[in-house]
């Protein structure tokens, strides 16, 4: 499929999951801390982060860091940080195992029986989604505003420095939590929707730095979401009929 010119960029991009990457590393490089390091490089949202584990891979065997960046696999295909927002934070294909945990009761079905079984879960499916999607509770559907209202709880907690005020750049510095975690300073840029941690670039959604400084400028937090998150592209999603 990857010669096809219908499953080449952009029309198709090709990422890899990090649990079977790091399981083909694995066999290749038998070591326990290595196994750690290439998990937290491919799962950092910061450039930063990435380079420091990577330098640290490097340092114990430069052969493995070769397998990551070029060798075996590209960078962009299996750190979040570099394959341009792709994946929506995604590292892994737990989604994709959910659907298959959906239709468990139809294996070993006859193959008639198989078609109408997983026709049938795939309307109640829709049907439910689509009831829900006009089931407007609150500003967003649910997913997307359970994450809004945590990294509001978030960003209440942060302070907030005024760089410039009319182009929206601030420095956020979080807060310390009982961990003694925390103190740590990002810079947002409202005006091109960008923060230093990278969650926003990553996740189209605004991350708790974000929505502090949409505090402080006085703008509608709304308007910092993604529309994927929005109940229009939800409904959209769950529109065309079913036909018997």
């Amino acid at each position: 499929m990857r010669w096809l010119e219908e499953w080449k960029e952009p029309l198709g991009v090709h990422r890899f999951c990090l649990v079977h990457i790091r399981s083909n590393f694995t066999q290749k490089f038998r070591n326990e801390r290595l196994k750690s390091l290439i998990w937290g490089a491919g799962k950092a949202n910061q450039t930063r982060k990435y380079e420091e584990y990577m330098s640290v891979i490097f340092s114990l065997s430069p052969e493995a860091y070769a397998w990551l960046t070029g060798g075996s696999v590209r960078s962009e295909q299996w750190a979040l940080c570099k394959d341009g927002g792709y994946r929506w934070g995604h590292a892994i294909t737990n989604m994709v195992k959910c659907f298959n945990n959906l239709l468990q009761e139809s294996r070993f079905l006859p193959i008639t029986a198989l078609i109408r079984y997983t026709f049938n879960q795939r309307v109640d499916l829709f049907v439910k989604n689509h009831k829900m999607t006009w089931d407007q509770m609150y500003h967003l559907p649910l997913y997307g505003w359970k994450k809004y209202v945590a990294n509001e709880q978030k960003g209440r907690a942060h302070s907030v420095q005024v760089f410039d005020h009319r182009r929206g750049n601030y420095c956020i510095t979080t807060a310390y939590r009982q961990t003694h975690v925390g103190g740590h300073a990002q810079t947002v840029d409202i005006e091109n929707r960008t923060c230093t941690c990278e969650k926003w670039r990553e996740l189209k959604f605004p991350c708790s730095h974000a929505i502090a400084a949409c505090f402080r400028s006085g703008l509608n937090l709304m308007s910092l979401v993604g529309p994927e998150y929005t109940f229009e592209a939800y409904q959209a999603t769950y529109e065309s009929p079913f036909n018997s």
